[in-house]
């Protein structure tokens, strides 16, 4: 349950208000004829690529419920940059993580853009790099998200990130009914809101209440467990949930795992265990869209 590590040790997290910066962040695309695709590892159901960061090669991780983009900070002091020793981050989310700001960071994704950010939060990413086996330097959150239409393409193994308010006409869309975003799906013939969680490995997370009105026995279950990106363990149970639907995707029966979540997120989260499984996914905030390409049309 690496990605439930991930959404509760940063996509759950609150953070204090940094003071504000007046500048707003340079953003440059390049020309549309020189974009392309860029490549992704999947890493346990993840999306893990390659980035620049202060013009130092990096691994960068997706997770959209992360409320703000991170940077670790061993990788900011190791590439020179500033760290404000006044400015103290606090991320609350029951865990061992506190950040800094780091001043004037430059972040460039190979043909497809290079911003310069004038402060990012920075925290330590070790527990979620030893979770995950490669060591992450950036975590993609929903600053980036609410700047483009974030598409993934499973069958290529590649990435892309697209004005806001593309329209995908090989995939089928999902309305976004808020930004964290919510989206209704229906699950044992029952509809379900869930929050969709790019940093989830997972299928489904439920609460307890909402696995309660599908009324499935506990046979169903097992207890399970696992540990947090900072080495807290977790317990729940796994459930081998019905018939799931959102979109194109349509599954007789899906793994379930049943933990608390915050109420905000609806009936629980959808990850990448689920919307991984879609020929393409295109997460479009701004415009309230999720794309998803049915099952088996590998687009590019």
């Amino acid at each position: 349950m690496i990605g439930a590590a991930l959404s509760l040790v940063l996509g759950a997290q609150a953070a204090a208000p940094v003071p504000p910066r007046p500048v707003a962040p340079v953003v440059r695309l390049p020309p549309a004829a020189a974009r392309r695709p860029v490549a992704y590892d999947d890493v346990g159901g993840l999306v893990v690529f390659r980035v620049r960061i202060a013009g130092r090669e990096a691994w960068a991780l997706l997770d959209n419920r992360a409320e703000r983009s991170f940077v670790d900070l061993g990788f900011a002091r190791a590439a020179g940059l500033t760290i404000d020793p006044r400015a103290s981050v606090r991320v609350d989310a029951g865990t061992a993580l506190n950040g800094q700001r780091v001043e004037q960071v430059a972040v460039a994704v190979a043909g497809q853009f290079a911003v310069m950010l004038p402060s990012m939060t920075g925290i330590d990413l070790v527990p979620v790099s030893r979770s995950i086996g490669r060591p992450i330097a950036l975590v993609v959150g929903a600053d980036f998200y609410r700047r483009f239409a974030v598409a993934t393409r499973p069958g290529a193994r590649t990435i892309a990130f697209l004005p806001n308010g593309t329209v995908e006409r090989t995939a089928r869309a999902v309305d976004l009914l808020d930004a964290r975003p919510r989206i209704a799906i229906t699950l044992g013939g029952k509809r379900m809101i869930v929050t969709v969680d790019t940093g989830l490995s997972g299928a489904l997370i439920l609460t307890p209440a909402a696995w309660a009105r599908l009324g499935i026995p506990d046979t169903a279950c097992e207890d399970s467990s696992f540990r947090t990106g900072d080495g807290r363990a977790r317990t729940g149970r796994l459930c081998t949930g019905p018939a799931v639907s959102v979109g194109p995707l349509a599954l007789p029966s899906t793994r379930v795992f049943i933990d608390a979540v915050d109420g905000a997120n609806g009936d629980g989260l959808i990850g990448m265990g689920l919307l991984g499984l879609a020929g393409g996914m295109t997460l479009d905030v701004s415009a309230r869209k999720l794309w998803l390409v049915p099952p088996g049309e590998m687009v590019r």
